[in-house]
């Protein structure tokens, strides 16, 4: 895999990760469209670390609460009620629990296409709902757990991660930004858990891609990454997701079409 490759994938996982659209189903699109042999789920993750980063820094303030929350329990003082902590880790149980059983099935699908076309179609049928308004702004348990069901989905390539939490959060009440915020809060310990399960597999499959290619990629994710999530938690107060539908209903299809036999 070259370097121009990588840093496009880089740029598309980016522009994708935070929109309602799909980052993994882009990736392996983007992968066929070149090409290129799949570099599978590992390289994948990679990159999503580059958009890790960026909502990181971009929730660095809730960071920094969920942070001394933690402290906090540690040290045994009373919960925050209204804290971000308890539900973010209610929240990542679905998806750790998923991943897991289901490691082998999903690292399958991220190297077909046909899967993510049938994704994508999945994340279209989601987003009709992304109009949904609602006005609390805290997250209760069952909320979060609703929400966590939804990111486990979005282990499947082409459906959107994003589009899943931020809409199952609307639907159960939360105001659109509170549902962005915490749509990417509950990012960090799901992508920073699968990068973690992916570090043994990492280097074989990145045997023919340079370090510092790789490295590059990451960065471009990262700094496109920021520059859309600042963009998206305004573009769901103002307007929801649901136009976004038929972009994901209209690609799916044309991939369906390129790769089913009907």
């Amino acid at each position: 895999m070259n370097l121009e490759d990588l840093i496009l994938l880089g740029f598309l996982q980016g522009l994708t990760e935070f929109l309602p659209i799909s980052s993994s189903g882009h990736l392996v699109i983007g992968e066929w469209l070149l090409g290129m042999d799949a570099p599978g789920v590992s390289i994948e993750v990679a990159l999503h670390v580059g958009t890790l980063l960026a909502a990181a820094f971009w929730l660095r303030r809730e960071v920094g609460l969920v942070l001394a929350e933690a402290w906090d329990l540690v040290r045994g003082r009373p919960r925050n009620p209204d804290g971000w902590l308890i539900p973010v880790l209610v929240g990542s149980v679905p998806a750790a629990v998923l991943g897991l059983a289901g490691k082998a099935r999903i690292e399958e699908a991220f190297g077909s296409l046909q899967a993510a076309g049938w994704g994508l179609l999945a994340t279209g049928v989601i987003l009709v709902a992304g109009r949904a308004r609602g006005s609390l702004e805290r997250v209760a348990l069952p909320t979060a757990l609703i929400i966590g069901f939804a990111q486990a989905a979005a282990l499947w390539p082409g459906i959107s991660r994003s589009g899943a939490t931020i809409v199952a959060g609307m639907v159960m009440g939360l105001s659109g930004p509170t549902a962005a915020r915490f749509s990417f809060l509950l990012m960090l310990p799901a992508v920073g858990g699968a990068a973690l399960l992916q570090l043994g597999g990492l280097p074989s499959a990145a045997g023919a891609v340079p370090g510092m290619g790789l490295a590059a990629a990451i960065a471009v994710s990262a700094v496109v990454g920021f520059l859309c999530v600042r963009w998206v938690g305004r573009l769901v107060e103002a307007r929801g997701l649901a136009g976004f539908a038929p972009y994901c209903l209209g690609l799916g299809a044309l991939i369906l079409l390129e790769t089913v036999h009907w």
